[in-house]
């Protein structure tokens, strides 16, 4: 390949690049207090995973502070045949006002292998921590949780709609998870 083929093909490259709108990067929640934090939630909506597809009950996370300061995570759904699906892991804070975490569900010995983890930003929480809306960074993973099976309230549907879509999410993306383990699309 000549030199102007090889700027002609930087050229394109750089106007394609241009061309693709930018996404800004998501915003936290300012403080998450973790004494708070902890405890049930039950998955009320999510973007669709691969790491869910077996659940046929509503997914709850449990999470803990242990006597080390550290955050342990149970999610826990039942799949088709009734069987309990769990997996465990640990979760370390990355940012000093606890919005940003590290999990990792590859534990040997206990202790967690966190270049296999994933990670888990709280972008926003409820002022009473009775909803909370988490994602990864990437916004490929994102759930909304909250401490009953069902959130009733429109108005609270209205504010974490409001969250996701200032968050630049495509909320016909997400599927509303209902207490049966049901799922329907979002903006059916």
């Amino acid at each position: 390949m000549g030199r102007k083929e090889i700027i002609n093909t930087l050229l394109i490259l750089f106007i394609i690049d241009c061309s693709i709108p930018k996404v800004p990067p998501l915003k936290t929640a300012n403080f998450v207090s973790l004494e708070k934090y902890v405890g049930e939630w039950y998955e009320v909506a999510r973007l669709p995973n691969r790491f869910e597809k077996r659940c046929k009950s509503q997914p709850r996370a449990y999470y803990q502070i242990d006597k080390e300061n550290v955050l342990r995570v149970r999610n826990e759904c039942f799949d088709g045949k009734n069987k309990k699906i769990e997996v465990h892991g640990k979760a370390k804070v990355v940012e000093p006002n606890n919005s940003k975490l590290k999990v990792s569900f590859v534990l040997i010995f206990g202790v967690p292998i966190y270049i296999f983890g994933g990670d888990y930003w709280i972008l926003e929480v409820d002022p009473n921590y009775e909803w909370a809306i988490v994602s990864s960074p990437d916004r490929d993973n994102a759930w909304v949780l909250s401490r009953t099976p069902e959130i009733q309230n429109k108005e609270t549907w209205y504010k974490i709609e409001d969250v996701l879509k200032k968050q630049n999410f495509f909320i016909c993306d997400f599927l509303l998870v209902e207490s049966s383990g049901n799922l329907k699309k979002f903006c059916e």
